[in-house]
């Protein structure tokens, strides 16, 4: 398949979403490895709880989302930003989103030296959302990063360093799907065309609380698969996730955490532990 080809040859940043990648509230690198965590962007991230989706929403409305991930393979990357949703009919919403995000990461570089890659970036993005209750989301737009490169050697005496600002075009596409009231499945692919850099991500959640939303909090568990990179280094991650949203502010919080195993154009694999934090709030 197509979506699992690209995913395979996943690094270079991206997110981002992870992204937590937000997923992100519940919703991520360049000339060499960069976005873990996703590229993310804000569009990449999910819109909302299950029961309380944006889609249904008649009125215009903002929502902001906020997130960091790391590993212990020495990445990490956070990202906030707003995103504008805007209703043209029941099943048509225009949607825009603009942020800024950060990432660190570093990798071997034979004969046991380093390079350390440091890349803070912004992008902007606008599309469409198909659909009511289950919905599939278009977007693109302007990316860009500035790629600081230190390489070192042996004895961490530095041998190069460089500054770079890349600009290309992202690309993204969200399914959202609720088979029930209480569980929510999600499908996200985005692409960095400033480092050429694919993060896909799948999920899914269970209401577990609240379930006839008559309470101020509402819990859901998760689960989720999120794969990453370009030819610089590809990134598999397993995990699950809790989410926490209360529901008269629309304030949600997500911790998801699991397995990663990362593996490099040069120097051997990397395997540990992945953890992340996002929120996510609505303002209607």
């Amino acid at each position: 398949m197509t979506l699992l080809i690209s995913i395979g040859r996943v690094a270079r940043v991206g997110i981002g979403l992870v992204v937590l990648v937000l997923a992100a509230a519940s919703a991520s690198a360049q000339q060499a490895p960069s976005a873990l965590a996703a590229t993310p962007d804000v569009t990449q991230l999910p819109t909302g709880p299950v029961g309380q989706l944006p889609a249904q929403v008649a009125a215009p409305h903002w929502a902001m989302s906020s997130g960091f991930e790391g590993d212990t393979h020495g990445t990490g990357y956070g990202f906030t930003g707003p995103t504008f949703h805007r209703p043209v009919s029941r099943n048509v919403m225009f949607v825009a989103g603009a942020g800024v995000n950060y990432l660190y990461y570093g990798f071997d570089s034979g004969a046991r030296g380093r390079t350390s890659v440091t890349s803070p970036g912004g992008s902007a993005t606008a599309g469409v959302r198909l659909g009511d209750r289950n919905w599939v989301q278009l977007q693109a737009g302007p990316g860009v990063k500035r790629r600081h490169e230190v390489v070192r050697d042996e004895t961490d005496r530095i041998i190069s360093s460089q500054n770079n600002v890349e600009v290309g075009l992202n690309l993204g596409a969200d399914v959202w799907m609720n088979p029930s009231p209480t569980r929510n499945i999600q499908g996200m692919l985005q692409y960095g065309g400033e480092d050429r850099y694919t993060w896909g991500r799948i999920g899914f959640k269970q209401q577990i609380t609240n379930l006839n939303w008559r309470s101020r909090f509402t819990h859901y568990l998760g689960t989720e698969y999120i794969g990453q990179g370009n030819h610089d280094i590809r990134s598999n991650q397993f995990g699950a996730f809790v989410e926490l949203l209360h529901v008269p502010s629309s304030l949600s919080l997500m911790l998801r955490g699991g397995y990663k195993r990362s593996s490099f154009e040069l120097g051997p694999a990397k395997t540990g532990p992945w953890y992340a934090v996002s929120l996510y709030k609505a303002f209607k």
